[in-house]
């Protein structure tokens, strides 16, 4: 299932440029910040580069996956109906205060 022409336009015209947007893991491995260092997003600072002339002189191996501490299931707590729009909220105000990091 695809995102919806509100939720892509959300996206692409009310981010601050530099938020970088991280998927959600396979059920089971870790995250993509808790293969970066164990980033737990606490203020972790990532730097996204896409100079050829600096990456072109750069190896790295690819990031795998790995698998996780826990069952991957989520808490059964109350579901939250408007938990998308709260998410945009949150990263709006988090960009308005420059506390995104």
């Amino acid at each position: 299932v695809g995102m919806s022409s509100e939720d892509w336009h959300w996206l692409n015209n009310s981010l601050t440029f530099g938020a970088i947007i991280f998927s959600n893991p396979r059920p089971g491995m870790k995250s993509i910040p808790e293969r970066i260092a164990n980033g737990d997003l606490d203020g972790d600072l990532y730097l996204v580069c896409w100079d050829t002339h600096i990456l072109d002189s750069m190896t790295a191996l690819p990031l795998v996956d790995e698998v996780s501490d826990d069952d991957g299931k989520l808490s059964k707590g109350d579901s939250n109906p408007n938990w998308f729009s709260d998410a945009q909220d949150l990263i709006v105000d988090a960009g308005v205060n420059n506390e995104i990091g």
